[in-house]
């Protein structure tokens, strides 16, 4: 492939024009808006600049039907990956390898339990994964939050607020973008998973 100066300046202008057309049309539209005027033109260029990485985020409680969904994925991909390989190409589509997943379900199942024993947070878990006993990883979850009850180590404390305090950062800069939905950290293997729930 040869590069020629002036096949590159074309093709650079090319893509200005366009630029400069899109800047044009989402300022036309601005303008619509009873407070259009009030928007600088520089906000407008840096919002059409930078359109490529929005991201919509959406705030809200998770659902019961999300949480049994990805449950079902998980289950359904730990169940594969006893039989065949074609497991590892699930877990890598569902990023299982390894996930977090196990350990989210025991601490919400903690959260509801009465006594957070590991028989109270696998029934608990029972209600979203069928037959969760027979899963090695969710049991192994289970025992280590019954076994912690409830205890937080310093450093563990220091690290999370950390990143409480990195994320509300990114919201009052409105620079970069927010963790979207639920971040769970593993103290023990010291590993972050975000699961859109």
């Amino acid at each position: 492939m040869k590069a020629q100066s002036d096949v590159y300046v074309r093709l650079q202008n090319i893509y200005k024009a366009k630029a400069r057309q899109d800047v044009a049309e989402v300022k036309r539209l601005v303008e619509l808006h009873p407070r259009g005027g009030e928007v600088d033109l520089q906000e407008i260029e840096m919002y059409c600049k930078n359109a490529a990485f929005i991201k919509l985020i959406r705030n809200t409680e998770p659902s019961l039907d999300n949480l049994k969904a990805l449950a079902g994925k998980y289950t359904y991909a730990l169940f594969i990956t006893h039989l065949t390989s074609i497991g590892a190409e699930l877990n890598a589509e569902f990023a299982l390898s390894p996930t977090l997943i196990p350990v989210y379900l025991a601490l919400k199942a903690s959260e509801t339990a009465t006594v957070a024993t590991e028989h109270a947070i696998l029934s608990e878990i029972s209600k979203v994964v069928e037959n969760a006993t027979k899963y090695e990883e969710i049991t192994q979850a289970a025992q280590e939050v019954a076994r912690a009850k409830g205890g937080e180590l310093h450093n563990i404390s220091a690290l999370t607020g950390g990143m409480v305090s990195q994320e509300i950062i990114k919201v009052i800069t409105k620079q970069y973008i927010p963790i979207d939905n639920i971040c769970i950290f593993d103290g023990i293997q010291s590993r972050t998973q975000v699961l859109k729930i």
